[in-house]
């Protein structure tokens, strides 16, 4: 398949390689999430297919080639689980846990939070993006939407597609304005710190 052509939308009920895409759960600006079916794994999936026709921006794909390559490679609890991508040359297109919960972007509905709860989730998030510093990676995009609270109260990380190594210098300024940290506007290194100001910016919206 063409990438050029693939892919405003999916059929429901269509095969790609080893799955079956079911309904859009999700159309963003830079991609659209399907549920989807795979032979013999044992939990929820979603397909990630990015937006990339004409007149399409090019941050699209630039994005997904980010998030194919950063995600594969991280591991803990506090990520979705990653599990196929297809060749960027015919089907471009990545296969991961879909994760059950709801987003802080949706709690900061009944903002302000008690204290308590915005001490509580923030400590669960920095935990989660202690691990991905541990394995070398900053998110740069912490965000509401990007962070997910299951069911059972455990945070997940999601959108890895402005992620980089720690000491990476970005060309680009990517970030999003009510939560960059100085040193992404700056073309600086991103650090650890970078992270933890997309925390602290993202809990003061709960407050």
């Amino acid at each position: 398949m063409n990438p050029h052509t693939a892919v405003e939308r999916l059929s429901p009920g269509e095969q790609i390689d080893d799955f079956l895409v079911w309904e859009p759960i999700h159309i963003g600006a830079q991609g659209i999430l399907y549920r989807t079916t795979g032979r013999d794994i044992p939990f929820p999936l979603l397909m990630k297919v990015p937006r990339f026709q004409t007149g399409e921006p090019a941050e699209s794909l630039l994005s997904f080639e980010t998030e194919a390559m950063i995600l594969p490679a991280l591991t803990g609890s506090h990520v979705p689980r990653f599990v196929a991508a297809g060749d960027l040359s015919r089907m471009p297109y990545l296969v991961l846990e879909h994760v059950q919960g709801r987003s802080l972007e949706s709690c900061l509905e009944d903002a302000p939070m008690p204290a308590a709860e915005v001490a509580r989730i923030g400590a669960a998030v920095a935990d989660a993006i202690h691990s991905l510093h541990r394995q070398d990676a900053v998110h740069c995009d912490l965000k509401p939407i990007n962070i997910l609270r299951t069911d059972s109260g455990q945070v997940k990380i999601i959108d890895f597609g402005q992620s980089c190594k720690i000491g990476t210098v970005k060309e680009r300024i990517q970030g999003t304005p009510d939560y960059i940290a100085p040193e992404q506007v700056n073309r600086q290194p991103v650090t650890a710190q970078t992270d933890v100001f997309n925390l602290g910016a993202t809990m003061y919206w709960a407050t």
